[in-house]
Order: structure tokens, then C-alpha cells, then sequence
């Protein structure tokens, strides 16, 4: 028997009290040399003495970064814990680690205190010369609870007057002295206003809370919920990943995997800033998270049972949710012909014999298509029309051009735009400020946009490993080269898309991102990257880095909602975490 002293639970105690002790030493002797110097001087005049002020923002960091060492070093046994033969301990600590991930994200939704701009309802904002309204998905519950698709919201003479409600500057320079009710980012078609986001999330969350409670559930509520289940949903699919493509896979493996899709495909950026925008996306991502999962797993029970008729109706009808979501996420469904690639070939798809597996992946979409497009019907006189460019917002989408060169420079900007810095705490600029931009006009945005997507996550650099013949062998010896060529196109089509219709945004980041994070993920899982401790350390480094850049995007402040603002406290905390041990 192992005596106390010596079990692994101690162990892990009294490394834990030695590293936090020491991490307290450093803040208190290191980081606050100004104050043993002005101590050992004895200043005499009480403007030359210097307070000992200890930074709870470098504790937590030195901490993190300790525990992150501890869990991710070489050594570590998640470099060599199969996924497929874990403890009952490890599966509760992964478990737990997944859970957290999957809070904090919801308590990102609470930095930039919303909840009383959500709370005050129409506001009118004289820089758009519009009123703002972040409760839509509460107006449309309201006029579906009375039989009607059209939102009870007072109509401007204005926009019944324009030739073109759509034109911006004229809609403005109307509204500018007389300051009539015009809802910015509201759809509205044929006099009235109708809500253009997707109506799945209502009739899950909003319509039913209203019916139960009578009263209205608050937009940054939904959007903490659905960042919950997109990191549980992106934990899941990670897991049939595995198992369809990897068997051998680590959980350290898995860990980097997992961070990387977590943090890289928008979660935390749509929680910064919790009202109607990021509902349907995290939606959209979860059931797109799902339907891939539920896919896999029926791939896998094909010659096993006949759950996979249950597996692949679940899979269809996740991903024929993201029609009334964000309907371009419906892309996803591409991925069936290379996750069921063999079985196609086999005919057991689009075939006599393969009829009921057939009709259990496309009958779900046609029973979702059908009253989604009577939805857009009777809003727009179009079953394929979602009402996006009737949008009273910043551009007229009903006049959008496609610029070829635009969007092959916004495209380009979207993935490999690198930082653009200043002098000045937090040290970077959003484009509009860059040099860049005065010579190269489509690089303007109308939001704040800091980086590419690929200097802000650089391990998905590791996509161009491919262009080596070893790599490119090691994905087809994994079966999953298919599944990584359409991800990448469909990728490639949801950027181009995002360029035409907002430019460049970092909230649509979201679009795209996780297709290409499931891609270099499929890449480094098949590299074998973890069997040397080289690879190991590299690839940690370079995770960590993409999350502490992503991380600083945060501080900005040309952010909307941004900390400096809305939470000066949090600002102010890691800006004298720096300045105060500078010399």
C-alpha cells in the first residue's frame, strides 16, 4: 500500500501550494522592484515613496500559465492516454475540463454588461439616426403568440415616403432633425417590419419561455445558453472525429483539438457581445456540430445495426436546423458525400438498396425546407428569400454589386491580414487605421476588424504541411482527405459570401473558421505530431500564442461594446498588470 505521502493526489497538492507560493514571491519581489527600491532608498518625502501593489491580473496569468505547463509539457500523460481506453478518473476530468470551458463561455456574455441596454428597449442613436432595439426575437414571439409574422412596431412615414427605405444616407439625412422611430437592422418588406434572423432559435428558447412565464427572455440569456451548448456540441464532435478516423488518438490529442475549435470558431467572439446577432450563429453552429457528429456515428454503425437510421435522421435534422438559423451553414450537408464516401460506392446511398438510407438523410431537410419556406413566403414572396437584404442598416443590400477584385482582397484580408500596431496601450488598431487602407479602399470596414483569422489562430498554418507528399500520405492513410477537401471549400464559398454581403467582420469569422479548424485538426491528428517531444512543445506554443493573440483582440478599443467602456475595471486591471513593472 502507497503510502500518503506518496499518492499522485498529494503529490499534485504540494506541487500546486510550491508553484502558487512561488508565483506569490515573484508578484510581491519581481514585479514590485519599485517598491524594495524605494523601501531600500528611505525616502524621506512622501512623493517619492512607491506602494506595494500586487496585480491579481499576473497572478491568474502565472498561475494559467503553470497549470497549462503541468498539463500540456512533453512528459504529461495525455500524450499517451488512448481516448478509447480512459479511466473512470480521466473521463470525469476531461469531462469537468469541458464543462468549465463550456461556463466560462457563458460568463463571457456578462463582461460587457448588456443587460441593461437589453432591458431599456428602442433607443434612439443619433450617429445611425435609427433606433436600436436588441430584443427581435421578443417582438417576433410576441407577433407569433398573435397569429402574425409581421413585428408590432410603429412605422416611419419616412420609409413609406422613400423612393429607396434602403439607401442609408438618405434615410438618415430624413431622420436626422425629426428622429422618427426607423429600427436599425430590422427587415422591412412591403410596409412592415419582420425579424430577418433566423426563426429556430425563437421557437426554442424565446416562444416557449413566453408561454410558460408570460414575460420576456432576455436576448444575452439565449446567447449564454447557446455558447454552452456549442462548446459541449464541439466537444462531441471531436469525440466521433476520433473515433471514425483516429483510433489511437491521445487525450492530448484531443485537448489541442478541442481548444482549438473552442476558442477559434467564434464562441467567446459572439459571448463579447451578447444581443441578437450571435443567436443565430451559435445555433447554427451547434446543430452543424451535431449533424456532423450524428453523421459519423451512423457511418461507423453501417454494418453493425440499424441505429444508423436513427444516427442519420438525427444528423439531417440538426443540419437542416441551421436553415432557420443562418441558413448558409446549411452547407455542412456537402460533408455527407465524403463522410459516406465508401458507402456510396458500395451503393448504399442513391440506389435501390440504399433507398431508406437515402430518404434518412434528405427527407429531414425537405420537412424543415417546407414550412421555413412558407415562413419566407409569406414575408417576402419568395420560399428561398430569408429577408436579409431588405436589412435597414449601413449598406443598401439590395443594390450590392459582386466586385471580383473586392472580394478576392477581402477574402485575402479575411485569412493573412496581420496585426496592425501603435504606440498606444493596447498596442494595436483596427484597419481602418492601418496605412494600408488609405491606398487600398476595400480594406475600409464598417466594424472593427483586427487581424486575419489565421494570424490570430497560427496553428492552422499547419494546413500548408500539406504541400509536403508525407503529409498529404499520412491524411489519406487516416481516410479523411475528403472530408478535409470539402471543408475547406465550403470554407473558401462562406468567405466569399461574408465578403459581399458585410465585408470584413470578425463576428462572421464564425462562418468559416470552423471548417477550417476542423481541417487542420484532421492534419495535425493524422501528422502524428505528438509521438516526439518536439512536436509536442511546438505545437502547445503555438496554440497558446493563437489564444493569447485572440485574447488581446479583446482589449480593444475600437471594439463595440468595448472594455474601456463597458468594463473599465477589467481594462484598467491589465493595463497596470503591464505599466506598473515597467521601468
Amino acid at each position: 500500500m502507497k503510502s500518503l505521502s506518496r499518492s499522485p493526489l498529494t503529490r499534485y497538492i504540494v506541487n500546486l501550494v510550491k508553484a502558487v507560493t512561488a508565483i506569490l514571491l515573484i508578484e510581491t519581489l519581481v514585479f514590485n522592484w519599485k517598491f524594495w527600491i524605494s523601501l531600500a532608498a528611505d525616502y524621506s518625502s512622501p512623493s517619492g515613496a512607491v506602494l506595494l501593489s500586487i496585480s491579481k491580473v499576473r497572478i491568474v496569468l502565472m498561475l494559467a500559465i503553470y497549470l497549462l505547463y503541468v498539463i500540456f509539457r512533453p512528459s504529461s500523460h495525455i500524450w499517451d492516454i488512448k481516448m478509447n481506453s480512459m479511466s473512470r478518473k480521466s473521463k470525469v476530468a476531461l469531462s469537468s475540463f469541458v464543462i468549465l470551458i463550456s461556463l466560462l463561455s457563458a460568463g463571457f456574455t456578462r463582461i460587457t454588461n448588456q443587460g441593461e441596454w437589453l432591458d431599456a428597449g428602442a433607443q434612439y442613436n443619433t450617429g445611425i439616426e435609427a433606433v436600436q432595439d436588441g430584443n427581435q426575437y421578443n417582438h417576433l414571439t410576441d407577433a407569433l403568440l398573435n397569429g402574425r409574422v409581421e413585428l408590432d412596431l410603429p412605422v416611419s412615414d419616412i420609409l413609406l415616403e422613400m423612393d429607396n427605405p434602403y439607401d442609408p444616407a438618405e434615410r438618415a439625412a430624413l431622420n436626422s432633425e425629426i428622429h422618427d422611430s426607423i429600427y436599425w437592422d430590422y427587415a422591412f418588406y412591403d410596409g412592415n417590419y419582420y425579424c430577418y434572423f433566423g426563426i429556430i432559435p425563437c421557437l426554442l428558447t424565446f416562444l416557449p419561455f413566453k408561454i410558460i412565464t408570460g414575460v420576456d427572455l432576455r436576448t444575452d440569456i439565449v446567447v449564454a445558453a447557446f455558447a454552452i451548448t456549442t462548446v459541449l456540441s464541439s466537444a462531441y464532435l471531436l469525440i466521433q472525429v476520433g473515433k471514425t478516423y483516429f483510433s489511437n488518438l491521445t487525450v492530448g490529442n484531443y485537448l489541442v483539438g478541442f481548444i482549438l475549435l473552442t476558442f477559434g470558431c467564434g464562441v467567446f467572439e459572439q459571448a463579447f457581445l451578447p444581443r441578437i446577432y450571435p443567436i443565430p450563429i451559435l445555433s447554427a453552429l451547434t446543430f452543424s456540430f451535431l449533424g456532423i457528429a450524428f453523421w459519423l456515428k451512423a457511418k461507423r454503425h453501417f454494418t453493425e445495426s440499424r441505429d444508423r437510421y436513427k444516427y442519420l435522421l438525427i444528423g439531417s435534422f440538426s443540419l437542416a436546423f441551421t436553415l432557420g438559423c443562418r441558413p448558409q451553414y446549411v452547407l455542412a450537408c456537402l460533408l455527407a458525400f465524403p463522410i459516406f464516401k465508401d458507402e456510396i460506392g458500395k451503393r448504399l446511398f442513391f440506389s435501390y438498396k440504399g433507398l431508406s438510407n437515402t430518404l434518412a438523410v434528405i427527407a429531414p431537410f425537405l420537412i424543415i425546407f417546407l414550412p421555413i419556406g412558407f415562413y419566407n413566403y409569406i414575408r417576402f414572396d419568395s420560399i428561398t428569400n430569408f429577408g436579409a437584404a431588405y436589412n435597414l442598416t449601413g449598406g443598401d443590400m439590395t443594390s450590392y454589386r459582386f466586385i471580383p477584385f473586392k472580394i478576392l482582397v477581402q477574402f485575402v484580408e479575411y485569412l493573412f491580414l496581420p496585426f496592425q500596431f501603435t504606440s498606444s496601450f493596447p498596442f494595436i488598431t483596427v484597419i481602418n487605421n492601418s496605412p494600408l487602407s488609405s491606398n487600398i479602399e476595400s480594406l475600409k470596414t464598417a466594424e472593427p476588424f483586427y487581424a486575419g483569422f489565421m494570424f490570430l489562430t497560427p496553428i492552422t498554418f499547419s494546413l500548408f504541411a500539406l504541400v509536403r507528399k508525407a503529409a498529404r500520405t499520412a491524411l489519406k492513410d487516416s481516410g479523411c482527405s475528403p472530408l478535409l477537401i470539402t471543408s475547406l471549400a465550403i470554407a473558401a464559398f462562406n468567405i466569399v459570401v461574408a465578403s459581399y454581403v458585410s465585408g470584413t467582420n470578425m463576428r462572421y469569422f464564425a462562418d468559416f473558421a470552423w471548417l477550417i479548424i476542423l481541417s487542420a485538426i484532421l492534419v495535425l491528428w493524422s501528422s502524428g505530431f505528438s509521438r516526439s517531444s518536439r512536436g509536442r512543445v511546438f505545437i502547445s506554443i503555438l496554440l497558446f500564442a493563437g489564444l493569447a493573440l485572440y485574447g488581446w483582440t479583446f482589449l480593444g478599443v475600437e471594439r463595440f461594446g468595448a472594455l474601456i467602456q463597458s468594463c473599465p475595471e477589467i481594462y484598467s486591471a491589465v493595463q497596470n498588470a503591464i505599466f506598473s513593472a515597467l521601468p
